[in-house]
């Protein structure tokens, strides 16, 4: 009776004893498998909550997205086809947005579409010419390329896109490159 009363005293410490370790347990897991199931690669990962990629932690007010399309303005899947993201190109337009705010003394944002054109002008450009052969080859068929911007905001709980604004246009045939 003794020896089965110790053991239930000693059952149930180790269970509080194990509760309070197990979140500590968790936490070192929660650590340790995505460092060690990403291999030898060093690239960034996402293993949520635990996130490499902060940009998603605050939106601001209004924001903008760009895309790329054809002469008939149809949209061309620019990772598809030459493995370059729009973000990648929202990036590249958003850099020499710098120097035409500065120009104009106005945020990016108040800039018009034709004051934003030289940075428009520049990202299809730099696309086209980082392009392999065969991208470049699809994008000769649909020239001239034109990069459009679209705005958005959140109203009343929902999101509202303003319509596209053509802020960059290129073709092949024009001599000058993008360094």
């Amino acid at each position: 009776m003794q020896n089965q009363a110790r053991l239930q005293l000693l059952g149930k410490r180790f269970l509080h004893e194990l509760q309070m370790l197990a979140p500590l347990v968790l936490l070192i897991l929660a650590c340790l498998i995505p460092k060690i199931s990403r291999g030898e690669k060093t690239q960034r990962y996402e293993f949520f909550p635990f996130s490499h990629f902060p940009m998603y932690s605050d939106f601001d007010e209004r924001d903008y997205y760009v895309y790329v399309t054809d002469r008939k303005d149809q949209p061309i899947a620019t990772e598809t086809v030459a493995a370059v993201r729009s973000t990648k190109l929202k990036k590249i337009f958003d850099t020499e947005l710098d120097s035409i705010q500065k120009k104009f003394k106005k945020r990016k944002d108040q800039l018009s579409a034709e004051q934003c054109r030289p940075g428009g002008d520049y990202t299809v450009k730099w696309l086209y010419e980082n392009a392999s052969t065969e991208a470049r080859q699809l994008f000769d068929a649909g020239m001239p390329m034109r990069l459009y911007r679209i705005y958005i905001t959140e109203e009343k709980g929902e999101l509202v896109e303003t319509p596209p604004q053509l802020v960059g246009e290129w073709s092949a045939g024009r001599k000058e490159t993008v360094q």
